[in-house]
């Protein structure tokens, strides 16, 4: 009779053990914070998560909470997470300047910025290739376990192993894409 009370009590143990893992899965899966969407300044056009923040011919900037978005034109960039304090985006291809805390995705490349900070970030899809300048405040790229702190110095990295990585001179005025830079009223 004590074997019975004791495999009884093992299978009601390991059954209580499943169900607190499953609600433990599923409470952190489903999360109880909500994601923030991004709204676009000029349209009010609402950009949820996993969705995508396209331009074509003209420049869009979009807002999410405390950090702003600028998109030039033939950009894709995609809401991937938009929790407090948790905001990643990622950029498919093109150019943005962001301002505020966020970290931005390039394939296995991360550029984080600090609530503080604003950065140029290019992705030229084609050639696997990114270009980084810090604007205000510092930068980093994480890269290959590795992180890389950037203040005022731009840098031109390959977004696949080996990261080839170079710096590089920005000067927003002397761009060939300035008058994004303009639009955005941060050329000298």
């Amino acid at each position: 009779m004590n074997i019975c009370k004791f495999i009884t009590l093992n299978k009601i143990l390991i059954i209580s053990i499943i169900a607190i893992a499953s609600g433990l899965l599923v409470y952190n899966r489903v999360a109880t914070e909500t994601h923030m969407s991004a709204v676009n300044i000029e349209s009010g056009e609402i950009i949820k998560r996993g969705e995508i923040m396209t331009t074509l011919d003209q420049y869009a900037s979009f807002k999410i909470s405390n950090t702003t978005i600028y998109l030039a034109k033939n950009t894709e960039l995609k809401l991937a997470n938009g929790r407090a304090g948790n905001l990643d985006l990622q950029l498919i291809q093109g150019r943005i300047v962001v301002t505020g805390q966020s970290n931005i995705s390039i394939r296995e490349v991360d550029v984080k910025l600090e609530s503080d900070a604003r950065a140029s970030i290019v992705h030229y899809s084609w050639l696997n290739e990114i270009e980084v300048a810090p604007l205000n405040g510092p930068v980093s790229v994480c890269y290959d376990e590795q992180s890389r702190a950037l203040n005022t110095q731009a840098i031109r990295m390959s977004t696949l192993a080996p990261y080839a990585t170079e710096f590089i001179d920005f000067n927003p005025s002397q761009s060939s894409e300035k008058e994004f830079y303009d639009w955005i009223g941060f050329t000298n």
